[in-house]
């Protein structure tokens, strides 16, 4: 199986392996939907203790099935007025319509989701009815008019700067966590998790061990040592070395020293 593939669907195993095993002592609530007149509509759930990222994929009149992202994406990471808010103000629904829909919330750093949502429109609202609560100041999450439109600059410039640094960091504590749980999942099966080959047009020789301590030494330019090696019949060959660590060493070395060479290697 192609290496960047089977590191997907660890991912992804893991991801929802994570949600599926997240403690029951937090539910993710019935959202309240609100559909306007002539376009737009809204999705909300009250805030609660550690919340720090609010999800919604959905779509109109057709299912989200397997957890698909969806016509309508977004992880909303700042609450309003004690509600986390899914805004959508383009799209025009009528009665009848459904929207299908599941919700993916991060509390206190572990993933809750509320799977197979479906909401028949009823009834709408006069868009001139888009008040979410009392009017936001800037020192709140954001003053806005009742187009959503932001009436006062410094605090918008404050708050996208705000919003880009708070989703850097968390991007950044979710790529070192994910990192640590996909280190940890290819420890445990040793010998995929260290193995390596090179393969292309290798330096000639009948010692395999050489060869691959010779390639990693002069064309890497890195101490990492061979434990084991051997030819495959079409004089490709398969080595190990001590750890994930090392392992990962000597791919980022090959990609960045190896890509203008007839040598290539295989992870």
């Amino acid at each position: 199986m192609n290496t960047t593939v089977w590191f997907i669907l660890v991912f992804l195993s893991c991801t929802l392996n994570l949600v599926a095993t997240t403690p029951p002592h937090y539910s993710v609530p019935d959202p309240t939907i609100e559909v306007f007149s002539p376009k737009g509509f809204r999705v909300s759930i009250p805030d609660d203790d550690g919340i720090s990222v609010f999800a919604f994929h959905g779509d109109i009149n057709r299912p989200v099935e397997n957890l698909e992202a969806g016509r309508f994406s977004k992880d909303i990471l700042r609450k309003k007025c004690g509600k986390w808010i899914f805004e959508d103000r383009h799209t025009k629904l009528v009665k009848g319509d459904v929207i299908h829909f599941w919700l993916f919330v991060i509390k206190h750093r572990l993933g809750y989701r509320y799977d197979n949502g479906e909401f028949t429109v009823t009834e709408l609202t006069p868009s001139n009815e888009l008040i979410n609560g009392p009017p936001l100041s800037c020192h709140d999450e954001e003053k806005t008019d009742l187009d959503g439109i932001n009436t006062d600059p410094i605090c918008e410039i404050r708050k996208n700067l705000t919003d880009t640094v708070d989703s850097l960091r968390r991007q950044v504590e979710e790529m070192q966590e994910v990192t640590e749980i996909l280190k940890d999942l290819l420890g445990r099966n040793n010998g995929s998790s260290i193995s390596l080959m090179f393969e292309g047009a290798l330096p000639p020789g009948d010692d395999a061990m050489y060869t691959a301590r010779l390639i990693i030494a002069e064309k890497l330019d890195i101490p990492v040592p061979v434990v084991h090696a051997s030819w495959n019949e079409d004089r490709s060959i398969i080595f190990k070395v001590a750890s994930l660590d090392e392992k990962l060493i000597v791919i980022r070395a090959s990609k960045e020293k190896l890509k203008n060479s007839k040598i290539r290697i295989l992870y």
